[in-house]
């Protein structure tokens, strides 16, 4: 039977230099429970294998758009959405991947929603820490309808991987922005919800994010400091506005911790591979940012300190703790 010619969702995964990734975000998508859709992958000026990883699925409902050199993210989606044939446009990290069903999940959440301003999609994923070895679950909360004071006080979903968007709704915003260096989903959140389109959740896990498998233009601690100062000139004022200065001085802590955030990756991949000296200027330049983010500064400085085994060892004793303070019943059973 052949696939229709107007699929509709349009799945788009950018990708750059990410030819080992490729394959487990593709082969997710074409796997999934709902079928009637298209997957695009926008090769962002990619200088490995990818366009013959790609050729390797026999799949007459993925295709390739090559783009002549990097020009970042949100380049790379916008080309994804100009090119869509589907009404419903979902995103995928080439890092990440889809759990079966996560695409039927959400067609059927805005099918039964029944508001026409419901264009906005998304769920829960399960973060995979893959040097750690932990796993959990994002966001720690979900919020429907009107979200845009929710995103004003600093509320975003972990990944773009979650979420599936109208195709009309995308285009009316503009996009993703193609200035800002990271962040371009949660300024896109923004503009959607400002511009009154709602939010609707499937409160389930249907995404796993894998962390540190590959570099990530989050990792360069200089990206988020630029991104949050661009950020800042675009939404500051409606923050101070619908939060008064004391929600505007909490959205500029928790940009800040988002930059401490980059450097305490950069100490953890640094402790993992044994360069305890590279670990510890990255913590001196952790302290500059000094109030902001004291728990991530004394966590970097334990691990460099202890190394990295005996770092997690005390850190899943301390989860452990915390379990059974929290379900005694079940720590005693076990």
């Amino acid at each position: 039977m052949e696939e229709s010619l107007s699929p509709l969702v349009s799945v788009v995964i950018p990708s750059y230099n990410r030819a080992a990734l490729l394959p487990r975000a593709i082969t997710s998508v074409l796997t999934q429970t709902f079928s009637d859709l298209e997957c695009i992958v926008v090769d962002d000026g990619s200088t490995d294998q990818t366009e013959q990883v790609v050729a390797e699925f026999q799949d007459p409902r993925l295709r390739v758009i090559r783009l002549p050199d990097n020009g970042g993210g949100g380049r790379a989606r916008n080309t994804g959405i100009q090119v869509a044939h589907g009404e419903l446009v979902a995103f995928l990290d080439s890092d990440d991947e889809w759990l079966p069903r996560k695409l039927e999940r959400q067609v059927a959440r805005l099918r039964e929603c029944g508001d026409p301003m419901a264009t906005v999609a998304y769920c829960r994923c399960m973060v995979r820490d893959t040097l750690a070895g932990r796993m959990w679950r994002r966001p720690h909360r979900v919020y429907e309808g009107d979200v845009f004071s929710y995103l004003l006080e600093g509320w975003n979903p972990t990944t773009l991987s979650l979420f599936l968007v109208e195709r009309r709704s995308l285009l009316a915003v503009g996009g993703f922005s193609e200035t800002l260096p990271s962040a371009q989903d949660y300024d896109l959140w923004l503009r959607l919800a400002e511009a009154s389109y709602r939010f609707v959740a499937t409160d389930e896990v249907m995404v796993v994010k894998h962390e540190y498998s590959d570099n990530q233009i989050s990792d360069d601690p200089t990206t988020p400091v630029i991104t949050s100062e661009i950020l800042d000139c675009r939404w500051g004022p409606a923050i101070r506005r619908h939060l008064g200065w004391a929600g505007y001085r909490r959205w500029r802590r928790n940009r800040w911790n988002i930059a401490q955030w980059a450097h305490f990756r950069r100490i953890k991949i640094a402790v993992a591979h044994n360069r305890r000296i590279e670990a510890w200027r990255h913590w001196a330049r952790m302290c500059r940012l000094l109030p902001y983010s004291r728990r991530y500064v004394c966590g970097a400085f334990l691990m460099t300190a202890l190394g990295f085994r005996c770092y997690y060892l005390l850190v899943h004793a301390v989860d452990a703790v915390r379990r059974s303070v929290r379900h005694p019943q079940s720590a005693t059973t076990t």
